[in-house]
């Protein structure tokens, strides 16, 4: 079980900055309900992620289960005549993430790496060169550590 914490011996609003946004480190627990045996069977069972300024850390699964949970794909379409993929990508969490696109097609006005803001979204534009309804998107997910020097990487299918 992944566990985050911290020792504070003075003010917690100065140590981590509370009033522009900063916050101690959390501990996630996915939990069955509220009941104290379901958290502790949570505990015992290792679904736990921390959360700690923007990084993420837990185990694959736990992470991918809340990502997967937060980054939302619009349908994907195209305008007339052309081949570049127009997708929308939500975050719906409150926390950026940070991908590194290890797949085989280009963005058309990204770099490889990019940034999903907190509560926010981005418009990519994929050079797919023929049209397609379906296509799947491989990332690392630079902010998600899931072991040292290690993190997480997952698809997700845009359709």
């Amino acid at each position: 079980t992944i566990v985050g914490t911290s020792d504070i011996h003075g003010l917690t609003d100065w140590t981590h900055d509370i009033n522009n946004g900063g916050h101690r480190p959390m501990t996630f627990v996915k939990v069955e309900n509220k009941s104290i045996s379901a958290l502790k069977k949570a505990l015992f069972n290792g679904k736990t992620v921390v959360w700690y300024k923007d990084l993420l850390i837990g185990k694959e699964t736990q992470l991918k289960e809340i990502i997967k949970h937060n980054i939302i794909f619009s349908k994907p379409k195209y305008k007339e005549g052309k081949t570049i993929m127009e997708v929308q990508v939500f975050n719906m969490s409150a926390t950026a993430f940070k991908f590194e696109y290890i797949g085989e097609y280009s963005f058309h006005k990204h770099a490889t790496t990019l940034t999903i803001p907190a509560k926010g979204e981005l418009t990519l534009l994929i050079k797919t060169k023929v049209k397609k309804m379906t296509l799947e998107l491989p990332f690392r997910v630079l902010n998600a550590i899931t072991s040292p020097k290690k993190v997480l990487e997952l698809s997700f299918l845009v359709k």
